[in-house]
């Protein structure tokens, strides 16, 4: 059943690799909405929604704004599990970083997002981005 899905995906991701290391990838529509003009994650969301594909595997950060416009779609998390190894891999934290040794810059840093963890969650939270709790 699932190599007879019309499946749709971000190209240049772990996600087409994950496809490709499954032999699914002729099967494939992918879209590069990093690199082509006119398209974005809506676009891909539209194609879902008008049944052009019938699965769509991306970023749920990518696709959270547009989400609430397209309340009758299943949102459903992949689980890391790196069944056959690299590069299967979906789940990728995201950290700041400064120079080597600069401990006052880091400190700062450090400070401003605890002073304003509240706002920047309010903002991702505003934007459809789950945030992950470990």
């Amino acid at each position: 059943m699932l190599r007879q899905l019309k499946i749709g995906l971000e190209g240049d991701t772990p996600v087409e690799d994950g496809v490709k290391i499954r032999g699914m990838l002729g099967r494939a529509t992918i879209f590069n909405v990093g690199s082509t003009s006119g398209e974005s994650p809506a676009t891909m969301l539209d194609a879902l929604e008008k049944g052009q594909i019938d699965v769509l595997v991306t970023w749920e950060p990518a696709i959270g704004r547009f989400l609430s416009r397209y309340r009758d779609l299943d949102l459903v998390a992949v689980p890391n599990a790196r069944t056959l190894g690299a590069p299967e891999q979906y789940v990728f934290p995201i950290s700041m970083a400064v120079r080597q040794g600069d401990e006052a810059l880091k400190k700062r840093l450090d400070q401003v997002i605890l002073d304003h963890q509240s706002e920047l969650t309010a903002v991702l939270t505003q934007y459809g981005v789950k945030l992950y709790t470990p």
